[in-house]
């Protein structure tokens, strides 16, 4: 068999997969146009699935593909998921991409390319989404801020992932759908974090601040580019409402600046949660679903998961 043997590919792309058969079908389907010279290995990590023979149906149709398929009976969440992709990854760079993605020609050589320097821990590329297309989307990115990637003292992040960007940039952070890390780095800062929940808003953010404390660098090429339907059912984010969501948003964000940039300061901490709840309330009014109480309960929640978290290192 191809892998009994312990062998070293260039690239391990992990792929989770949850009630999404078409979705997964498309994705592969997009594997068969890349332009890739090197070896590399796919990484398909099913869980939770109500009819296994349905995935390996999908995966029985691209046999020419190098596809390492796993399957769990329980749903592990995206992070967990992710997280079983990176133990049953053989290659020296793994990526990450979600199921309902469609790649590019070129996507994998552009990311892979970027490698060339040994002190680059993480590259990651552009999205391209079906809610931004044509003339509109070109004009959506140029009026957006000429910033990419950035993570603010506040934790919250300026994206702007996009396409259009002309050059390879360094960034404090990378887009969960379409990023890479070289395999020896996630070994020495650990893989997702679990705590990450619901929506898994900010587990892929979390890689920027303990890289960035090796002193190693994080790149963005919009040229490694890939087309992302962002399908709300299935995956291994539960489809939700917009108060569920905004619950897992508030609480994810709050737990990632406790870990990431609180100095400890209660004034600090007091200015976080007045600026987290006027964003409440702008929310509230945007979405026409007033539940500030409810957001605030995820504020102490995120807060909760942090102090746990300090509590088990000290012990």
């Amino acid at each position: 068999m191809l892998y009994e043997k312990k062998i070293i590919m260039i690239a391990s792309i992990v792929i989770p997969t949850h009630e999404r058969y078409n979705e997964l079908r498309n994705c592969l389907l997009s594997f068969r146009n890349l332009k890739y010279n090197n070896k590399y290995e796919i990484i398909v990590i099913a869980n939770g699935n109500k009819d296994d023979k349905a995935v390996k149906l999908v995966l029985g149709d691209f046999k020419d593909l190098p596809i390492r398929s796993f399957f769990y009976p329980q749903k592990l969440g995206a992070a967990g998921a992710k997280n079983k992709g990176i133990e049953k990854a053989r290659g020296e760079v793994i990526v990450f991409i979600d199921d309902d993605v469609v790649v590019e020609p070129n996507w994998l050589s552009e990311l892979m390319r970027c490698y060339k320097d040994k002190d680059i821990a993480a590259v990651g590329g552009s999205e391209i989404k079906p809610y931004s297309t044509g003339i509109m989307r070109k004009i959506w990115f140029k009026m957006r801020r000429n910033v990419t990637g950035k993570i603010l003292s506040s934790g919250e992040v300026i994206s702007n992932f996009s396409p259009y960007k002309k050059q390879v940039e360094g960034v404090d952070c990378l887009p969960g759908a379409n990023m890479s890390i070289r395999a020896d780095v996630l070994k020495r800062i650990g893989g997702y974090d679990e705590f990450y929940g619901g929506n898994g808003y900010r587990e892929e953010t979390d890689f920027g601040p303990r890289i960035k404390k090796l002193g190693m660098k994080i790149l963005f090429n919009p040229k490694a580019s890939l087309y992302h339907k962002e399908s709300n059912a299935g995956g291994n984010v539960s489809a939700m409402d917009i108060k569920k969501w905004c619950y897992w948003y508030y609480r994810n964000h709050t737990y990632f600046y406790m870990k990431n940039l609180y100095q400890g300061k209660k004034l600090e901490w007091q200015r976080f949660v007045l600026r987290q709840y006027n964003d409440v309330l702008l929310r509230s009014l945007m979405f026409r679903s007033f539940a500030p109480i409810t957001q605030l309960s995820a504020i102490k929640e995120g807060k909760s998961g942090w102090n746990a978290r300090m509590s088990v290192k000290k012990s």
